[in-house]
């Protein structure tokens, strides 16, 4: 395993923000905002948008905190990220989630890229369906 390797494997907890834009980027979806002016269950929700098909669709991945944590610095204790059609309510409001994935030590490389899949294929069904509704 290369040293560029094991950095992927994210070394730094912060890293993992640097890796989840640019795998965005590399499957067509832009990163609109982070808000970090946000509750104590949420480290930061971003808005990204698709710029492949279904070009414009909006979806709000959500760094989500530990609900354990105490303490004033809450970036270094997410633990999950979740994306969804509209930003969450409250910590337990999953209503329009369509990807969710665990922060685990080790296995941030593969369930980033499962999260990402889930992401694509909610926006392949988007546009499926967009397909279906305009050739009908």
């Amino acid at each position: 395993m290369t040293r560029k390797k094991i950095w992927l494997g994210v070394e730094n907890a912060m890293d993992f923000r640097a890796l989840l834009r640019n795998r965005l980027d590399q499957n067509g979806w832009e990163v609109a905002t982070i808000d970090d002016d946000t509750d104590w269950w949420v480290d930061q929700n971003w808005e990204v948008r698709s710029t492949r098909q279904a070009n414009g669709l909006t979806l709000f991945p959500n760094l989500m905190v530990d609900p354990q944590h105490e303490g004033t610095h809450k970036s270094n204790a997410v633990w999950s990220i979740t994306a969804s059609t509209r930003l969450p309510a409250g910590r337990t409001d999953t209503t329009g989630q369509v990807a969710a994935m665990a922060m685990q030590k080790g296995r941030l490389d593969r369930n980033l890229n499962a999260f990402i899949g889930e992401l694509n294929d909610y926006r392949n069904d988007r546009h499926r369906s967009q397909q279906a509704k305009h050739s009908g």
